[in-house]
């Protein structure tokens, strides 16, 4: 096998210095949230300089990044998982964040989340008993 010429190895060791090391996920936290959104969520890493942030494809704005740590402010969203992608010149890194519904106030209420938007309706507690 022959010697890699200098000049080859300048141009690796370029390419390899403007691309950067791809960006890691190690924790989210909190790692899920409310479908309305609001939540700041806290994504700690490495790599992250310079990164651009999606949640299912749509682009976030991060509230604050760091080399080590990014945190944004969690949009709407329908309940289920979403994929959080942070992407730099190096590469990408992904993780899942959980949107979950709201809870039941008071068992006289019926609450149906499906998709987008909910709607809450009061039956009376005799609709609720079985037949005789």
């Amino acid at each position: 096998m022959g010697k890699i010429p200098t000049a080859a190895w300048v141009l690796i060791w370029f390419v390899a210095a403007v691309r950067g090391e791809p960006p890691h996920i190690d924790s989210l936290n909190p790692a899920q949230g409310p479908i309305a959104g609001g939540t700041l969520v806290t994504v700690t890493g490495g790599g992250f300089g310079g990164a651009s942030v999606t949640l299912d494809g749509a682009a976030i704005a991060p509230d604050a990044l760091s080399d080590m740590q990014l945190q944004f402010t969690a949009p709407p969203h329908d309940n289920g998982y979403a994929l959080i992608q942070v992407t730099t010149a190096g590469g990408s890194a992904a993780a899942e964040y959980l949107y979950v519904p709201p809870r039941l106030a008071d068992p006289g209420y019926i609450t149906t989340v499906a998709g987008v938007g909910s709607r809450t309706f009061r039956l009376p507690r005799a609709a609720l008993r079985k037949p005789a």
